[in-house]
């Protein structure tokens, strides 16, 4: 059985609704991404609180046991004014912090720029920009996985690639 063929006016306005629905899509997944990363920001803050300790609060006074027997209680308890550190480094602290708030950073860069590709279908505006979005797009499972085929199948198709200027 023969498909019915579609005027062209209910091909413009089949593929309209999918870019409509696809800037949708972009502007949930740049949202979806810019608040998942969003959660870090508790850890960052922990981290970095953390290397602000003074190294002094992390030192602990030694303590010299002397006794007799070595199976007997001691008998003596002195306490030296030497210190050990039991502390981390305080760049351990400050290094972790900077790689959290780069991903934070970063994250929150892509999901605007997410964003900014559903505004760019949208206008009809940046082809070889949704393209890449899309691409990138493609590693974030399923729901990226699922918007970047059906961004590629969409604009792949003749109609789409007329309403994009070059």
């Amino acid at each position: 059985m023969p498909s019915p063929q579609l005027s062209p006016e209910a091909i413009r306005a089949v593929t309209n609704e999918r870019l409509k629905l696809l800037s949708y899509a972009y502007f949930i997944k740049g949202t979806m991404i810019a608040l998942t990363v969003s959660i870090f920001i508790f850890h960052f803050i922990f981290l970095l609180a953390f290397s602000f300790i003074p190294q002094k609060v992390w030192d602990q006074p030694q303590v010299e046991t002397t006794s007799s027997q070595a199976i007997a209680p001691p008998t003596e308890v002195s306490v030296t004014n030497t210190h050990t550190n039991n502390g981390p480094p305080v760049i351990i602290f400050r290094v972790m912090a900077g790689v959290i708030g780069l991903i934070i950073l970063l994250g929150w860069t892509f999901g605007a720029l997410t964003i900014y590709a559903g505004r760019c279908l949208q206008k009809r505006q940046k082809r070889t920009f949704i393209y890449v979005i899309a691409g990138i797009n493609l590693i974030f499972m399923p729901y990226g996985t699922v918007i970047s085929i059906f961004t590629f199948i969409t604009l792949s198709q003749a109609d789409a690639q007329e309403q994009f200027p070059s």
